[in-house]
């Protein structure tokens, strides 16, 4: 988390390093704040796959304001979300 921190303030306006704050955000349990970071990713990137996923997350949070479930944590093990491009 401090290295995340840090680096959305280093670079504020680079997506992948937003979306992955984002994700360590929900991970954590801060599903608002992790509704605002992957806002920013959402506005900032192009990533086609991500971004339908991100879309469907924020959705999620909003609408339970819970975490990711047992099933999108599997699926985050399985394939490689987050990875920096």
């Amino acid at each position: 988390m401090f290295a995340l921190k840090k680096a959305v303030k280093l670079k504020p306006n680079n997506s992948n390093i937003q979306f992955n704050w984002g994700l360590a955000r929900a991970l954590t349990g801060d599903c608002q704040g992790a509704i605002e970071d992957f806002q920013v990713f959402l506005d900032s990137s192009g990533d086609g796959e991500r971004t339908d996923r991100v879309e469907g997350w924020i959705e999620t949070f909003k609408k339970r304001e819970k975490s990711f479930t047992n099933d999108v944590l599997e699926k985050l093990k399985k394939y490689d979300f987050w990875r920096v491009h």
